[in-house]
């Protein structure tokens, strides 16, 4: 294993929060940038000290807009990657705009910059994030990463792993959420949930 690292779980979620909306805060030692995640790691591999040298890694076919820049710790550029990939292969955009999946991920971003798991640091399912935020789902997945510093990266990766793009290309998934962060040492830490919302009656 490199140490660009990357989880998913199959059992839930995806609103923008990967695990990021622009604004900064600290907590813990970690800065969240944004808000709008296990493969066997890329050529894309990077140490935490090497924050000058950011991978060149582009997914074919897809060019990022110039108005997110190089997509430095930026979740928003995460997210549009993201339907941009499942345009492509003939599904419908998540949805993005749910506050209470976007704090969901943005409780998952700080608990796996204190234990990278998919499991919480007090041992219960991710899942329960969401329940305790009140989102109303029927199925949900989590995406991690860690290690990555660019949008392009982490899609990279998340897209070379089996269970990971599993979670980006289901099609009952709806609604998601992605989230960034990085610690002092400018690593960096990625959360994206989606979830299949229930059928309003």
């Amino acid at each position: 294993m490199g140490k660009n690292k990357t989880f998913c779980i199959c059992a839930a979620l995806l609103c923008i929060a990967v695990l990021t909306i622009s604004c900064i805060c600290g907590c813990g030692g970690l800065d969240n940038h944004s808000t709008v995640s296990q493969s066997d790691v890329s050529d894309t591999d990077v140490t935490p000290t090497d924050a000058i040298f950011v991978p060149e890694v582009h997914i074919e076919g897809i060019e990022l807009p110039e108005e997110f820049g190089s997509g430095l710790y930026n979740a928003q550029a995460a997210f549009w990657l993201i339907n941009e990939v499942r345009d492509r292969e003939g599904l419908p955009p998540f949805e993005t705009g749910d506050e209470a999946l976007e704090k969901a991920a943005s409780t998952r971003l700080y608990e796996i910059a204190e234990d990278f798991s998919h499991t919480r640091p007090d041992g219960r399912d991710n899942k329960t994030a969401l329940e305790e935020n009140d989102v109303k789902y029927l199925s949900c997945g989590e995406n991690l990463a860690e290690g990555q510093y660019t949008a392009e990266q982490v899609v990279y990766d998340w897209l070379n792993s089996p269970t990971h793009r599993e979670i980006i290309l289901d099609s009952k998934f709806t609604h998601a959420s992605i989230i960034c962060g990085s610690d002092q040492d400018g690593k960096g830490y990625w959360v994206l949930l989606a979830y299949e919302a229930e059928i309003e009656e």
